[in-house]
């Protein structure tokens, strides 16, 4: 697993803080599973969110039609604008 801010490395389960590995009893990764609080999470959407993901905002029959020029082999590709898509996007990941 990595750490999104620190990007280093660890294993899942690892504690974090000493505090953390002091309070563990050994063989005990985290807490106590039966003394975990049942809890449920949940996502509300705004009605912005909600309301773009219900609506359908393509062409359906333009997506029809670039399906069927790909399965005919007849969809033009620009293998030099691909590769210069791919470049600038591993260049956000790094």
């Amino acid at each position: 697993m990595t750490d999104a801010i620190s990007k280093y490395t660890r294993s899942a389960g690892t504690l974090n803080s000493p505090a953390d590995r002091a309070n563990t009893k050994p063989g005990q990764v985290g807490a106590d599973a039966s003394k975990a609080p049942s809890s449920t999470d949940e996502v509300v959407l705004s009605e912005a969110a909600a309301s773009a993901l219900s609506a359908n905002d393509f062409d359906s029959k333009k997506v029809e039609q670039i399906k069927q020029q790909i399965s005919e082999g007849k969809y033009p590709l620009d293998s030099k604008v691909i590769a210069e898509n791919f470049v600038a996007l591993e260049s956000m990941i790094e």
